[in-house]
């Protein structure tokens, strides 16, 4: 089963599923309290139908990871989740092993910039990750120029989706 990103602080307002396109700026946001899921390849085939009944107000679909690895189901998900009107996002699996602009351009070569989309997202955690290349402080430096690029090419300020153990 998919996780649930229930409650994400950092999404403002903006209206639910409704199968019309969302308002034309670079980036529509959930309300704040609403419930949606992440999917990617590992959850091989997505059932819409089905999941299209669930209570949920939007998707993130893994796009990339690292320097080079595009997801095997990012564009059938993406035109499966935005035919269903579901606000849809894209987003990142950050490798620590890996520089911040490389995987940045990964990102940016895969999602194109599109009206009305969730800010795109950059999934950082612990598991299924490389050993960090450098200290606290030049992992950091990395993450941030992963950060900027990402937030220039869009022109929305990139959400962190994290687990509290990697946060700490």
């Amino acid at each position: 089963m998919p996780l649930l990103l229930a409650g994400i602080a950092v999404l403002a307002a903006c209206g639910a599923r409704t199968g019309e396109p969302a308002a034309s700026h670079s980036s529509a946001m959930p309300r704040p309290g609403a419930e949606g899921i992440d999917l990617s390849h590992h959850n091989g085939p997505v059932d819409w139908a089905r999941l299209g009944t669930e209570p949920l107000e939007f998707v993130y679909l893994k796009a990339t990871e690292g320097t080079d690895h595009i997801d095997a189901r990012f564009q059938e998900n993406w035109t499966s989740a935005t035919r269903l009107g579901w606000q849809t996002g894209a987003y990142h699996f950050y490798l620590l092993c890996r520089d911040g602009a490389s995987q940045a351009a990964n990102f940016i070569r895969q999602v194109e910039v599109r009206t009305g989309t969730l800010p795109p997202a950059v999934d950082l955690e612990h598991a299924h990750n490389c050993r960090a290349r450098g200290d606290r402080t030049a992992t950091l430096a990395e993450l941030r120029t992963f950060l900027a690029a990402v937030e220039t090419e869009y022109g929305a300020v990139p959400v962190i989706y994290t687990t509290p153990a990697f946060h700490a």
